[in-house]
């Protein structure tokens, strides 16, 4: 897991150096207050969060993860035994867009912007993934000098999406890597 978690830092940076910065900061910040508890794969990655879906038809219905920071990115690796062509592809609804992982590779997705899931893994198939994201409150909260903001008017959504926005890259919309 840590050298999954240096490879996607790296990559992360290399097609998404604004954002990935922002997320880099908003960990250090983090880890500078208390880094006991803090899992050895964190103290490497970008993001506050992960998940090892473990299980053989691994697999998610549509959703679009709304306590991600809209303008951020979270990302999708896939690994086991599935043909990517008639199998577990990842799906971004809104966008239209159907992306045939291969066992190790990964996205960058905007998973609080666009709606997503995977289709169906075949019955001889076996599909798994890691999931890492970090939650917007995170970012909100590092942002507000490390204290929880005291309104959530409207006023301050415009400015939040508006910096997000800002600090974007403009290039590789949806960036696959390959592992290995």
């Amino acid at each position: 897991m840590r050298f999954c978690s240096r490879l996607i830092a790296a990559d992360f940076a290399f097609f998404f150096p604004k954002v990935e910065k922002y997320y880099s900061d908003t960990m250090l910040a983090l880890k500078a207050i208390d880094k006991s508890g803090v899992p050895d794969h964190v103290q490497k990655s970008p993001f506050a969060a992960a998940s090892l879906n473990y299980g053989s038809k691994t697999s998610c219905k549509w959703h679009a993860d709304v306590m991600n920071l809209f303008t951020g990115l979270c990302l999708v690796m896939a690994f086991g035994k599935f043909d990517p062509q008639c199998s577990a592809q990842f799906i971004l609804n809104q966008a239209r867009v159907v992306v045939e992982l291969q066992a190790g590779d990964f996205l960058f997705v905007p998973s609080s912007a666009f709606g997503h899931r995977n289709a169906n893994v075949h019955p001889k198939d076996s599909r798994r993934s890691i999931v890492q994201w970090t939650a917007a409150s995170l970012f909100r909260w590092v942002d507000n000098g490390h204290a929880l903001p005291r309104t959530n008017d409207a006023r301050g959504i415009e400015v939040r999406f508006a910096d997000g926005c800002e600090g974007s890259d403009s290039e590789g919309d949806f960036v696959v890597g390959e592992a290995g």
